[in-house]
């Protein structure tokens, strides 16, 4: 034989022994006289029992089928947390948008009250059919004036 297959076979060998060592490990576990579980690779404890790791199913007694149901579940149970917080997310949005708008609304109250108490001017409207000015009396703007104060105080608080 050349050295190289040597070699090549001493590779191999060696590399099956380590995958086959541990393919094939043992696992022992017992329960000491406090009640402590331990698990070793090592009969240390007269009362150790191997157990079976190799099968790579859980030891629990879970069958796929019912791992399967908790995920769909899981999923499920993650699908309505989320639905739920997009819902709540959206209605902050309109709070907020109506918020915004009943402060807006607030705000041209307020500054038509402040034009009528600040402004010394005569105030009139158009009468759309004719187009012509109609001026308001000071009792009509005392009135407006005595509404606007009311419609703020309703609702701007």
């Amino acid at each position: 034989m050349s050295k190289d297959i040597k070699l090549k076979f001493a590779v191999i060998l060696i590399s099956l022994t380590i995958v086959y060592g541990s393919v094939h490990a043992e696992v022992f576990k017992w329960v000491d006289a406090n009640g402590k579980v331990h698990y070793s690779d090592r009969k240390i404890d007269p009362s150790a029992k191997e157990i079976d790791v190799s099968t790579g199913k859980p030891s629990i007694g879970i069958s796929n089928s019912d791992v399967d149901q908790r995920l769909a579940n899981q999923n499920k149970y993650l699908n309505y947390l989320q639905s739920e917080r997009l819902e709540r997310k959206e209605k902050r949005d309109q709070r907020k948008a109506q918020q915004e708008k009943k402060n807006q609304y607030c705000a041209t109250l307020k500054d038509q009250l402040r034009s009528f108490k600040e402004e010394r001017a005569r105030w009139y409207e158009h009468d759309d059919a004719t187009g012509d000015r109609r001026y308001i009396s000071d009792a009509e703007l005392e009135q407006r004036k005595h509404e606007l104060q009311t419609e703020i105080k309703t609702n701007c608080t």
